[in-house]
């Protein structure tokens, strides 16, 4: 058995975690690469993110929200980890990105250009919430950062769900214990910060 690996966090403590895994993209060729998560984060493997022990953070009812990809989901990889961590997956929320404006923010891609992310909605046990909307807009800021509106959102829709985790965050939130190498990167930031040019 391997040493915990989430520091001050409480064993089978959360009702509900976030989790948004470094997924590592294969690309092309290296010119792809710039416009990716390497350059902004460490990246994991397919086999290191499913060996994280984030079933251990999972009180018996527990809701996870995965941030994934969709090349993730058509792979079958995010399927797998929420397997491996011991959730079932039910189904998915997508955030439309867009600007300040309202505009839709697009992305890059190979065959499609991404305006939206997913994320795999996936329990253990039966744990009771709000039903979400399968769709939601939110502003696109700083590379991987993830919207106010998402949280906005989750709150909204889990009242009751009190032991919170915040996995691979980046901003540090009331309610929420954060984990990763990133966690409190954006704390000096406003909510609202626009997205870079």
């Amino acid at each position: 058995m391997t040493a915990w690996q989430f520091g001050s966090m409480q064993m089978f403590g959360y009702d509900l975690i976030v989790a948004d895994p470094p997924w590592d993209f294969e690309n092309y060729s290296d010119a792809g690469t710039a416009k990716g998560a390497d350059p902004h984060y460490q990246v994991m493997s397919l086999d290191a993110i499913k060996a994280l022990r984030v079933g251990e953070l999972a009180a018996r009812d527990c809701l996870l929200l995965m941030w994934t990809c969709g090349w993730t989901i058509a792979t079958g990889q995010a399927q797998q980890v929420a397997a491996a961590w011991g959730f079932r997956p039910l189904t998915e929320i997508v955030w439309r990105k867009t600007t300040t404006s309202g505009k839709v923010r697009m992305g890059t891609g190979y065959r499609v250009r991404t305006c939206h992310e997913p994320i795999l909605l996936c329990v253990t046990g039966n744990p009771t919430h709000e039903p979400f909307l399968s769709c939601f807009d939110g502003i696109a800021r700083q590379h991987s950062r993830k919207p106010e509106e998402f949280y906005r959102m989750v709150d909204a829709c889990c009242p009751n769900l009190q032991g919170r985790a915040d996995l691979f965050s980046r901003k540090s939130r009331p309610g929420y214990d954060g984990w990763g190498h990133q966690t409190g990167k954006f704390d000096d930031e406003g909510n609202e910060a626009p997205p870079p040019p």
